[in-house]
């Protein structure tokens, strides 16, 4: 039997919401303890956090959350997209034996909001690039 992703009642809230806001569609939305991200097409970014981030402000003064609105796109790219602002300083995706792996570095000053309090950034990053592009593992280095 296929397991179906269920949508709760407050992720369809979120989604009519964002698209209220932002005019934008999110292709994806997790909720992660007090931050929610939205995940939106290429080319769509700009338009989502709006002119001086008023969207993206308004959205978190609507959801008393923080919000994060992340960019779609080749895998690379999107891995590095999930750890803005953080520039990584590298990325190597390699197969091991128990999937694809990637390792990243970003300058070690903003290794530990990069990771995110209690592993909560580097949780996020894990479950979407998992789901889209199936790497197993995602390791700052």
């Amino acid at each position: 039997m296929a397991e179906w992703d269920v949508i709760s009642q407050d992720t369809l809230r979120y989604m009519q919401l964002f698209e209220n806001v932002t005019e934008v569609r999110s292709k994806e939305i997790l909720e992660e303890g007090d931050t929610i991200v939205f995940l939106v097409d290429k080319g769509k970014l700009g338009q989502a956090i709006g002119k001086g981030a008023h969207r993206l402000k308004k959205l978190e003064d609507l959801l008393k959350k923080k919000v994060k609105i992340v960019e779609f796109d080749k895998e690379e790219k999107f891995i590095k997209n999930l750890f803005k602002p953080f520039p990584l300083t590298s990325l190597d995706i390699r197969d091991e034996t128990a999937g694809r792996v990637a390792y990243v570095s970003v300058d070690p000053k903003d290794k530990g909001k990069a990771i995110g309090d209690k592993g909560k950034n580097l949780h996020i990053v894990k479950k979407l690039v998992k789901k889209y592009y199936n790497i197993v593992n995602v390791i700052v280095v």
